[in-house]
């Protein structure tokens, strides 16, 4: 079984279980005064519109394919994640729809359009070519990979506190 990681502010041991859909749950508690709320309704209407075989963001968990993924978000991610704890986890369905994302493309990017949000959902090797009026400079920065599940994740271990 491949390990995957999570960055969570939450004090966890070996063994807890991360439930899916956490992050919906604090965005529809909070409603429309939840900071992202806006940014997550775009993304959700895009998904259901054109990409209904994505797994909902609100409804996902987040993890990392890598080490490496987990770190680079940590250090460049200004959203609070910088102080998260970071796990080793597992999926606790393997066969749990998945989608892999840029999170980069959280928020638009070129030109002003209304299909900004359709990038996040596609395949991760098209995403940026779907982008008119992208800078040059964001094409050759690294990515900023997360993988969304509807799988709950289960904590192995901790392996790194900020």
């Amino acid at each position: 079984m491949p390990d995957f990681f999570h960055l969570s502010g939450a004090m966890l041991g070996s063994g807890s279980i991360i439930k899916s859909g956490n992050w919906g749950r604090i965005v529809r508690s909070w409603k429309w005064q939840h900071n992202a709320a806006l940014r997550e309704m775009v993304l959700e209407a895009a998904r259901v519109l054109r990409f209904p075989h994505r797994p909902s963001r609100l409804e996902c968990a987040f993890a990392f394919r890598s080490l490496e993924d987990a770190r680079v978000f940590r250090q460049f991610n200004f959203n609070g994640f910088g102080k998260h704890i970071l796990y080793r986890v597992a999926l606790c369905d393997q066969n749990a729809p998945s989608h892999d994302a840029d999170t980069r493309l959280l928020n638009p990017l070129g030109d002003l359009r209304s299909d900004w949000a359709d990038a996040y959902w596609m395949d991760r090797d098209s995403q940026l070519d779907a982008i008119p009026g992208l800078d040059a400079s964001l094409r050759a920065a690294p990515q900023l990979p997360e993988m969304l599940t509807l799988s709950d994740l289960r904590v192995e271990e901790a392996i790194e506190q900020p």
